[in-house]
């Protein structure tokens, strides 16, 4: 695993934010992850640290580049956006 970029939350994270719910960093991460069979794929990531009022929570979302291909979302993710 390693990580690619971590900075501010971009701007889909906070689409919907008020002033008490709202992302306030990104960490996009990549990594390999072994499937079935013993072939591997390379699968990216993005956590948000989201606060919420009187506590916090953490979004996560993840893309794999072979299970993904029409999908950007993994593209985003490797070039930190």
């Amino acid at each position: 695993m390693r990580q690619l970029h971590f900075g501010p939350s971009p701007a889909s994270v906070n689409q919907y934010a008020n002033k008490t719910t709202y992302g306030t960093k990104s960490r996009y991460c990549q990594g390999t992850a072994m499937l079935v069979g013993g072939t591997t794929d390379t699968v990216c990531w993005r956590m948000d640290y989201i606060v919420e009022a009187r506590g916090h929570s953490i979004n996560f979302d993840h893309c794999s580049t072979k299970h993904n291909l029409l999908d950007t979302t993994c593209k985003t993710y490797r070039d930190g956006k």
